[in-house]
């Protein structure tokens, strides 16, 4: 049954797919696979509520499933509701925390969500795992700016501001999120001179 919903979906023909998904539920309540279909079924339709409640009921007996977590994640980030997001990625952390892009992707929602110490020590875990992943020493420093630690912060921004990132320097990544963390009201006296300085 599952499977038949998914043929629906490739084929775009939403309707059916989610009949045949929650035929699939009705037969065993705890599929996870026909669940995260469903969820991810209704968000392409935009029916967000619908879909994190198909999320959450995969994660309400499977906690550490990472298509449901990870779904969580981009919903609740994308409607800003980053309170959640961070929870979210608190909770993918702790079932993966071998993996650096999961406490850097924590440490920037820490910091939207101005947890900073959140962001802080996520900060630190990841660039444990792997020091090369240069942009999570970017949401330390973002971090440490808003805990008014600006020399600490200032150290790391000239530190990395010059290094390439994705076919740019870092600095540009630097300034990009200053213009959106602005955006969510999310400032500090030292920001601008610290961008004047990055410019030059």
């Amino acid at each position: 049954l599952n499977g038949i919903g998914v043929i629906y979906e490739n084929q775009k023909n939403y309707v059916k797919a989610i009949e045949y998904f929650r035929a699939a539920i009705s037969v065993d309540p705890y599929y996870q696979w026909a669940w995260n279909n469903l969820g991810n079924v209704y968000w392409i339709k935009g029916e967000k509520s619908k879909s994190v409640s198909s999320f959450k009921k995969v994660l309400s007996f499977e906690a550490e499933n990472i298509y449901a977590l990870d779904y969580l994640i981009i919903i609740y980030s994308g409607d800003k509701n980053y309170d959640s997001t961070v929870f979210y990625s608190l909770e993918k952390v702790k079932y993966y925390p071998d993996d650096a892009n999961n406490w850097g992707n924590l440490s920037w929602y820490a910091v939207l969500d101005r947890q900073y110490e959140t962001a802080l020590e996520a900060s630190k875990k990841g660039l444990e795992l792997d020091p090369t992943q240069r942009w999570i020493l970017v949401n330390q420093g973002h971090a440490y700016l808003m805990m008014g630690e600006v020399d600490q912060a200032k150290q790391i921004f000239n530190e990395i501001k010059n290094e390439p990132w994705n076919d740019r320097k870092l600095k540009e990544s630097i300034l990009e999120d200053f213009e959106a963390l602005k955006e969510l009201g999310i400032s500090h006296p030292q920001m601008e001179s610290i961008k004047q300085e990055l410019e030059r």
